[in-house]
């Protein structure tokens, strides 16, 4: 957890204590002691303000948490994605080998490849009646 900026902080309140006293003109004891409580309170509303923003930013995972997530899920997917392609070109390599096999040889199913491997009792079963 990062912490806010106090250096800046210091300077802010010089910054805004020089304004008031340059805009007040010729002041007395009181108001000076006014305005550097003013100061002193804006400064620590300041120093609040970045507290409660680190902490909500810390507690809510922030983008880096939400980053990850996404580069992770765009690694599976692209992993998914590879798969697919692997599969697409193996089924594309069958087909191209069966459609050779079948200009080829007749087909896949040919009279003379039946015939080849037949036995007696086929012989049978497929003559006319």
């Amino acid at each position: 957890m990062t912490a806010p900026p106090r250096a800046g902080l210091g300077a802010v309140v010089g910054l805004v204590l020089v304004t008031l006293v340059a805009a007040a003109g010729p002041v007395r004891a009181g108001d000076l002691e006014d305005k550097q409580a003013q100061a002193s309170a804006i400064a620590a509303k300041l120093d609040s303000q970045a507290q409660s923003i680190v902490e909500a930013d810390s507690s809510s995972g922030g983008p880096p948490g939400r980053l990850a997530d996404a580069d992770s899920d765009v690694a599976r997917a692209e992993a998914d994605l590879a798969a697919s392609e692997r599969r697409q070109t193996e089924a594309s390599r069958l087909l191209v080998a069966h459609a050779q096999a079948a200009y080829a040889g007749g087909g896949s199913v040919s009279f003379l490849g039946q015939m080849a491997r037949a036995t007696a009792s086929d012989a049978g079963a497929g003559a006319p009646t």
